[in-house]
């Protein structure tokens, strides 16, 4: 899934309670969150998402799909040059710059990721090269085209909503 992805942030808000309340924490479903890079701002997202616990990643990334459109209201609000300057800078203050455009250190700073920690997992380029590794794999070895897309037992899906996706759970056995 695409952090920037509007039919992620969808899904999230139509699935995450039943998900997991129905179907991980009663075992009948292993959930696995592979983020997929569709632009920079997926990658600044997805650096601070990824910077608390292993645990929170989940929560965090769920967390700001609801916030999302308020990504896209602070990049429209600093204006298409000013997003295009910080497109232009060296790859660790890049992803600071994108971030404090979009809002996304303090939506993460209101959430326990400090701006020192923040600054740290940003400028973290061997982490946003293997994102970007990640996601190269997603398109080549499991020919990820659109986001969110599911896997389940290994077979892939396609992209899906709730709706599509729940009786394919429940068809692959989780009842």
């Amino acid at each position: 899934a695409s952090l920037s992805c509007s039919h992620c942030a969808e899904f999230a808000k139509a699935s995450s309670e039943k998900l997991r309340t129905d179907y991980i924490a009663t075992g009948r479903v292993s959930y696995e969150l592979r983020h997929f890079m569709l632009n920079a701002f997926d990658v600044s997202a997805t650096l601070l998402a990824t910077c608390g616990t292993t645990e929170a990643a989940i929560p965090l990334s769920e967390q700001f799909w609801s916030w999302q459109p308020n990504l896209f209201t602070n990049l429209q609000a600093a204006g298409d040059a000013k997003v295009q300057q910080a497109a232009t800078l060296p790859p660790a203050q890049r992803m600071q710059a994108i971030a404090q455009l979009g809002g996304m250190t303090d939506f993460f700073a209101s959430r326990g990721i400090s701006k020192d920690q923040a600054a740290a997992c940003l400028a973290d380029t061997a982490k946003a090269d293997a994102l970007a590794k990640q996601t190269e794999v997603g398109t080549t070895k499991y020919n990820v085209t659109g986001t969110p897309m599911f896997f389940i037992n290994d077979a892939p899906i396609g992209t899906a909503d709730w709706a599509t996706l729940e009786p394919k759970l429940k068809d692959a056995g989780a009842r």
